[in-house]
């Protein structure tokens, strides 16, 4: 049945500033510079960028450092204002302590007794929200509307030169329902057996969430959800929110540089992304897939 959107608003609101300039805290696949850097890259003021992602804060400042000394005469005014702005926010400030109350974060650092080693960290919180509505002309969808709500709770810093640490965990109200499009087989139907691992079996399909523009909504929760509105222990944990539902979400990473940044490791729960495309598209390790335990 053909159907077709006439309206849909989204309201976005995004309350937590900038993040603490940790040195070597991975830096998330949404954030703007990488699309920054690969303006710069296609424009040759900066070499080849590596093609795993994500990049560190560390990595990123002395990027854009790069890019501001090696190209004074390239960069319009504007270009220039909006690299030293975004060099402000990723570059390293160890001196920076006590309550932020625009960042909406407190930071300490000090010194293990008897030693040079710095320790420093942030905690903060932060609030995301975003409301959305669709309009359909079939009868039987008619207006419907969703949410996107996150508050995120981090603890990030960093332990002498050469470690760091970042744990962040969310806690999420989403609605966005989806349509029932049948039961279909994996294989066809009246098919009967099995080979290896490949079963026929029966499976519900679904369509793109229908209070958001196609493909732009994201499943950021770990495993499901819990209806908000409905008996808990009936309903249980279930996989998709086309109720109200809230569920977690937590992504966590030690890190670390050596040998003047030319080795850097991470171990931790992340969104990844090998050798994609500037679009962030990829048929290896797309940005949109699941955040995995990984080194």
């Amino acid at each position: 049945m053909k159907k077709r959107v006439y309206i849909t608003l989204v309201f976005f609101l995004l309350i937590c500033g900038s993040l603490a300039s940790q040195s070597h805290a991975a830096v998330p696949l949404e954030d703007s510079i990488y699309l920054i850097l690969e303006q710069a890259q296609i424009r040759g003021l900066i070499n080849t960028l590596p093609a795993v992602k994500p990049y560190t804060r560390l990595f990123i400042a002395e990027a854009i450092e790069k890019i501001l000394e090696s190209n004074r005469n390239r960069l319009s005014y504007n270009e220039r204002l909006i690299l030293e702005r975004e060099l402000e926010k990723f570059k390293p400030r160890h001196d920076r302590s006590g309550m932020d109350l625009r960042r909406g974060s407190y930071s300490f650092n000090s010194q293990f007794l008897n030693s040079n080693t710095r320790f420093s960290s942030d905690l903060g919180l932060g609030l995301q929200m975003a409301f959305s509505g669709a309009y359909y002309d079939n009868d039987d969808i008619g207006t419907l509307w969703g949410m996107d709500n996150q508050i995120h709770a981090y603890i990030m810093g960093d332990i002498g030169e050469s470690f760091g640490y970042n744990f962040n965990f969310y806690g999420a109200i989403v609605r966005a329902p989806r349509r029932e499009l049948g039961t279909y087989n994996t294989f066809y139907e009246g098919i009967s057996g099995s080979w290896d691992d490949a079963i026929n079996r029966e499976i519900t399909v679904h369509s793109q969430p229908l209070t958001f523009f196609p493909y732009d909504f994201r499943k950021d929760w770990d495993g499901g959800y819990f209806l908000a509105l409905d008996n808990l222990s009936e309903t249980g944990f279930i996989e998709w929110p086309d109720g109200i539902g809230i569920g977690p979400h937590f992504i966590s990473e030690l890190s670390g540089s050596h040998f003047n940044n030319a080795l850097t490791w991470r171990f931790g729960r992340v969104r990844r992304e090998w050798a994609a495309m500037s679009t962030g598209r990829s048929l290896a390790l797309n940005g949109m897939a699941q955040p995995f335990l990984g080194i």
